[in-house]
């Protein structure tokens, strides 16, 4: 696991490669075993290959147009409705979260299979609902981005990230 983690890094230089559908949906079921708060599971991953939706949302992303090299972005949503219809307000968080750990699952399980990932936060929700035709209750969190690296060894477009030293993120009290 700790190897996986330390190959993870943002990749946002693709090759043209596709992604089987086999592949997508062996890593999806695989990424559904993520925990969730009642099992809920109160999330939905809509995902697409294709290039015209892909440059769509590269442009709902702030215009990244590194987006559209990718050949297979997930928009991972939440649905807070059904997690609040169990924990009332604190269902909105629960359903954040679980989206989030669903999302990252995912984005390992790809690693796993050699794909480069791409967290991207900064979309425009309202236009990426309508792209994706996504369903009312479903919020937009952010967009996953999947597929082989071009460049070094994994692909990265900037090397090795700095982190901050460890005191700063982690506060024993």
């Amino acid at each position: 696991m700790k190897s996986l983690i330390k190959k993870r890094t943002s990749v946002r230089n693709f090759t043209e490669e596709t992604i089987a559908k086999g592949i997508i949906e062996e890593v999806l079921r695989d990424a559904q075993t993520a925990p969730s708060a009642g099992n809920l599971q109160p999330y939905r991953a809509y995902y697409t290959t294709d290039k015209k939706k892909i440059k769509q949302l590269a442009n709902a992303a702030m215009g990244q147009s590194w987006i559209e090299e990718a050949p297979l972005v997930f928009v991972i949503c939440e649905n807070a409705l059904e997690s609040c219809a169990k924990y009332t307000f604190r269902g909105s968080q629960y359903a954040t979260q679980d989206a989030t750990i669903f999302s990252t699952f995912l984005d390992l399980l790809f690693v796993e299979r050699g794909y480069g990932t791409c967290w991207v936060g900064a979309i425009m929700v309202d236009v990426v609902k309508m792209i994706m035709e996504i369903d009312i209750l479903s919020r937009p969190l952010h967009f996953l981005v999947v597929g082989r690296t071009v460049g070094d060894k994994w692909g990265a477009v900037r090397g090795k990230s700095r982190r901050k030293p460890l005191h700063k993120v982690a506060i024993e009290k």
